[in-house]
Parts: structure tokens; sequence; C-alpha cells
């Protein structure tokens, strides 16, 4: 049974961010010494997107391309999938089966505010 809890006392306020230009190498590089699983990804100085490790994996590993060589914008998820801070789990968990992903942006009034990824979400139920 998932708890009726707000998304706002598991995510995490650590967000990290990386220009559209920057490399997978980069990404890959700043979630390693963060010890997180995604980033999220700017143009102008607004978010346009998130990048995952799974992105990393998949999208660039995984074809055997040269992370260096491969900008975020090409491997971004766009429009990062978001929820409301003051949002429940439920909400969250059927936000992840519907779209298919572990990591989605909490905002509060419209700005990115945390990260919820499919590990902080099971810790909340599995302790």
């Amino acid at each position: 049974m998932i708890p009726r809890v707000p998304v706002e006392r598991v995510m995490c306020e650590k967000l990290l961010t990386l220009d559209q230009t920057e490399s997978a190498l980069r990404a890959a590089g700043v979630m390693t010494e963060h010890g997180i699983g995604s980033v999220l990804v700017s143009r102008d100085g607004e978010i346009i997107g998130i990048v995952t490790e799974s992105d990393l994996v998949r999208k660039v590993l995984g074809q055997g391309i040269d992370p260096k060589g491969v900008k975020l914008e090409t491997i971004m998820s766009y429009p990062p999938i978001t929820i409301d801070v003051k949002g429940m789990l439920e909400q969250a968990y059927k936000l992840m089966g519907e779209n298919q992903i572990r990591h989605f942006v909490v905002t509060r009034e419209g700005a990115p505010c945390g990260i919820v990824s499919a590990r902080s979400f099971m810790e909340s139920i599995y302790p």
C-alpha cells in the first residue's frame, strides 16, 4: 500500500542543471560525482528537459556512440514530467507507470524544486 503523503517528503532537493549543449559524458560525470541518477537540462536558464542514467545507457552507450560527442539536447526527455510539491505519492506512482519513467521533476508554483526517483519512492514505502 502506498502511504498517503505528499511527494515533498520524499523528493531530493539536490537539483543539478547542465546546458543543453553539454555532452553526455559531462552529464555522466556529474551524476557519478554527486551520486544522483538524473540532471536537468536548460536552455538560456530555463529548464527544458531531463537526462537520466537510463537515457545515457539506452540512447548513447547501448548504441555504441561516444558520449563525448553527444549533446544533451539530443537525448533528453522533454518536456520533463512534473508533479506539484503537494501532489501525493499515489499520483507519483501513477505518473511513473503511465509515462514509463523513473525520475520526474517536482515543482512549486511552476518552478523546479526537487526530483523524485523510483529509488526515493521505494525507500518511502519500504524504509
